[in-house]
This record gives structure tokens, sequence and C-alpha cells, in this order.
């Protein structure tokens, strides 16, 4: 595995839940400047490797292997509990994958979370976690900034579900389904009495 030693020293540091330093395209292209060809492709499609249909077989970062193995286990969990409140298949969704019973415990931790938002947070906070768990001595290689890419996407992701973006989300539903209908104190606010 090739040796970053300058590029992850000047990365900013990531906290869970904090805005990054820099954004995934900006991340990206620093990638594409030091490292290796076969690096940065797999960098680059890091996020794309999780959501495939199949397990991907030929990883150079032992990382991201794991990771997808656990976030396939991670999301076949949710799918079977979410089938199961429903009365569902449970496997109709389910993806080839091993068995990591960690990642089925995480998934069935946050699937019982009643509040959707605090759900949202559970869950990334699992994917944090679990890449920590599984590079802890991952510095100045493929892993390290592969991790660091996995990691900039959840504070991306976490960024997005902001109550003024839901607010904004809302209103445009709002709009969309009821047209220029008159908005009334209770409907405007969310909830919120004024």
């Amino acid at each position: 595995m090739n040796r970053y030693w300058f590029f992850p020293a000047t990365l900013p540091g990531l906290v869970f839940g904090s805005k990054a330093g820099m954004s995934s395209s900006e991340f990206l292209a620093q990638c594409e400047r030091y490292l290796s060809a076969a690096d940065y492709r797999e960098t680059f499609d890091a996020i794309a490797a999780l959501e495939a249909d199949e397990t991907p077989t030929s990883l150079g970062s032992p990382l991201l292997a794991k990771f997808a193995d656990w976030e396939r286990t991670f999301r076949n969990e949710l799918s079977r509990l979410r089938a199961r409140r429903a009365g569902a298949r449970e496997n109709a969704y389910a993806r080839p994958a091993g068995r990591n019973d960690e990642a089925g415990r995480a998934a069935a931790a946050c699937f019982a979370i009643e509040d959707p938002y605090q759900a949202e947070l559970a869950l990334e906070r699992e994917r944090w976690s679990a890449i920590d768990r599984l590079a802890p001595l991952a510095a100045f290689d493929l892993d390290f900034i592969v991790a660091y890419r996995l990691k900039l996407a959840i504070n991306e992701r976490l960024a997005l579900l902001s109550a003024e973006t839901g607010a904004a989300g809302y209103r445009r539903l709002y709009d969309d389904i009821l047209g220029g209908a008159p908005r009334s104190a209770e409907t405007d606010t969310l909830g919120v009495q004024a």
C-alpha cells in the first residue's frame, strides 16, 4: 500500500457533526493531485462502493472492504426491521453480505429511536464509530484517506439535516401540495405557536 506522508498531515481535523474545513469536492481535488491514479480512483469511488448492488471484491483499501461489509450488514438489518414493522417480507431488499453482529446490534439500537432526527444522528454516529474501530491505526496511507472521505461525507450529510433545512423543505413541500392556499399560524410555524 502506498504511503502519503505529506498529504494527510495537511488535512483539517474532523469531528463528528462539525463543519469541515473543506468540502468533498475540494478534498477530492487534492486527492487527485497527491494520490496515485489507482488510489485516487478508489477514494473517489468509496461512497459508490458502499451503495453498490454487489459486494466489492477488489478493493485496495482493507478499511473500505471491511466497512463495506459492515455497512451492508447495517443496511440489511435496518431493512429487515422496517419490513417486520410494516408486515412485509423481511429479506425482500437484503443484499448479499457477510454477517456482522456488531452492525446488526447497532442497526437495532438506531431503529428503536422514535424521533426521526435523533435516529438519523444515531445512524451516522454508528457509521463514524465503525470507521474508527475498523481503522484505528490507519495513518499516512490509503486507509486513512478513505476513512477521511467517508467521515467527510457523514459530516456533509449531517449538515443537510439541520432544522433550517428541514423547515425549508417542509415549506417547499407544503407549497407544492397546496399551492397558493392560505397559510395559518398553525401550519406555517411547523407546530410551534407564535
